[in-house]
């Protein structure tokens, strides 16, 4: 209530400038005064505003992650790192309406593993970015991180993860110090806050993950089925042996000739006909949708 008084005034003092200006300077010059009062009182109120939306029971109460409790509320743009954010999606999915219904039923449901699988060139990064966007328009926290085969990386930015998901970071020293193990440390804090959704895209050497030489479907290293929200994986590893039995894996095969042929119209409009991108699509094989 007192945010919203404060803004009121802030309102009232913009007004009653622009009035006073018109009929002290004419309407040229309080235009420009405008300008100048308006920027100021723009600058003054940003950061009440950002408290009002952060803070409990501002204005952005009852905006809570789906199954989260009432102390924790999500400003979905501004609750992730920037880095973190996943991509913006620029293409329409085409003819994976099953795969993407998977993935989004998954993330509803607010636990496990999905690992979007398939050769390249399948559109895996494209269905994965869709579903970051659907579940970031149903108020979840959305991480993204891209494997860069490097697991020390993959381990900073899980930890990061569990930061902004509000892991204490004296239970992150105290791994750091060797008195717990940060792999467990970060899935214990994962287990425990639900409504998030968390992609490691690219992650076609699994076998390297980590930490140590521990098979991903031994459930012991970075990428597990054990947390309270959906751990998306993309990767051309199809194996079952790779992943383990607690993985839902989502296969991507080559898209039909008229979806394929949609991916091609919709990424270049102006290239040829219909039945040219039709003819494309066949020879590339249904391969036409991204990574």
């Amino acid at each position: 209530m007192l945010v919203r008084w404060v803004l009121v005034a802030a309102l009232a003092a913009f007004l009653g400038a622009v009035v006073w200006a018109v009929a002290r300077f004419g309407l040229e010059a309080a235009d420009q005064t405008a300008s100048v009062v308006g920027g100021t009182v723009a600058l003054l109120s940003l950061p009440i505003s950002l408290y009002a939306l952060r803070a409990p029971g501002g204005a952005g109460a009852g905006a809570a992650v789906d199954g989260g409790s009432a102390a924790r509320e999500w400003v979905p743009a501004a609750a992730v790192d920037a880095s973190l954010r996943p991509p913006v999606t620029t293409a329409r999915v085409r003819g994976r309406d099953s795969e993407l219904a998977l993935v989004n039923r998954l993330a509803r449901n607010g636990r496990g593993m999905a690992v979007v699988c398939g050769a390249g060139g399948l559109g895996k990064t494209t269905l994965a970015a869709e579903a970051a966007y659907q579940a970031q328009q149903a108020r979840r926290a959305v991480f993204w991180i891209r494997w860069q085969n490097d697991p020390s990386r993959l381990a900073e930015d899980l930890a990061r993860v569990a930061q902004d998901l509000g892991l204490a970071e004296e239970r992150l020293e105290a791994a750091r110090r060797g008195r717990a193990v940060l792999v467990d440390v970060v899935w214990e804090h994962l287990a425990s806050v639900p409504g998030w959704v968390v992609v490691v895209d690219n992650v076609d050497t699994p076998a390297r993950v980590g930490p140590g030489r521990d098979a991903v479907a031994s459930y012991r290293g970075w990428l597990r089925p054990d947390g309270a929200g959906l751990l998306v994986v993309t990767s051309r590893d199809t194996a079952v042996g790779t992943w383990g039995r607690r993985v839902q894996l989502v296969h991507l095969e080559p898209l039909e000739e008229m979806a394929a042929a949609a991916v091609l119209a919709d990424a270049a409009p102006s290239a040829g006909s219909e039945a040219e991108a039709r003819a494309l699509a066949v020879r590339l094989g249904g391969s036409a949708a991204g990574a």
